[in-house]
Formats: structure tokens, C-alpha cells, sequence
């Protein structure tokens, strides 16, 4: 599944996906999903809301089990707390940040996909 984010993504808007992705029927195990931040022009990741995602993620470790998931971002601050979530979420899903979505394309098996 891929998931573009545009505009400002507010803690909140992360916290809503989480909430409306754990009660959708459609998500199995073993998913590969890919979230492009690139025309994002800010992602509302902190610390603080890492850790509520993980809190949540350990509601579902079933839904999770055997996924993938790529974030790819454009700056460097993002990508950091990214990197922090990753390590948080070890053990739950496999979560890698990026910087190019080819590269996260081709890590998730994505043969195409349409931008």
C-alpha cells in the first residue's frame, strides 16, 4: 500500500492514520506499506509522538507481524526522529526511513508505482 502525505502533517494527522490503519479489515499480515512525506512541507513527528504510534502498534502486534513499512523523507530533522520510531518499533515491524523512494521502492519489492 502506498500513502502520500502532503502538505502539513500535523501529530495529530499521525495519529489519526494509526487510528484509522489498526481498525482497517483490509490490512493483513505481512503487508508492505510505503508512506511518501517528499511533498509534505513539515511531518509533525517528535519524540512524544513515536512513542504514542509504538503504544499503539503494540495493540496490533498481529496486524503487524511479518510487515514492512518505508517512510521516505526530505530533511533532516524528520529523518532523525524517524530513525528514533525505527528503534522503538523493533521487534513489531520492520520500519526503515529513507531519503529516496526508489531505493524504498525496491527494499518493499514495489515493482511500480504511480506518483
Amino acid at each position: 500500500m502506498v500513502n502520500k502525505m502532503t502538505g502539513e502533517v500535523t501529530e495529530q494527522d499521525l495519529i489519526n492514520y494509526m487510528k484509522d490503519f489498526a481498525s482497517d479489515e483490509r490490512v493483513k499480515p505481512g503487508f508492505s506499506e510505503l508512506i511518501d512525506t517528499t511533498q509534505a512541507s513539515g511531518v509533525g513527528l517528535t519524540e512524544k509522538t513515536a512513542e504514542k504510534i509504538v503504544e499503539m502498534n503494540r495493540m496490533i502486534p498481529e496486524k503487524l507481524h511479518g510487515s514492512k513499512c518505508a517512510m521516505v523523507l526530505k530533511n533532516n530533522s524528520d529523518f532523525s526522529l524517524a530513525r528514533y520510531f525505527e528503534k522503538l518499533n523493533k521487534g513489531l515491524q520492520t520500519f526503515i526511513a529513507f531519503y529516496n523512494i526508489e531505493v524504498a521502492e525496491k527494499w518493499l519489492g514495489f515493482s511500480k508505482i504511480t506518483r
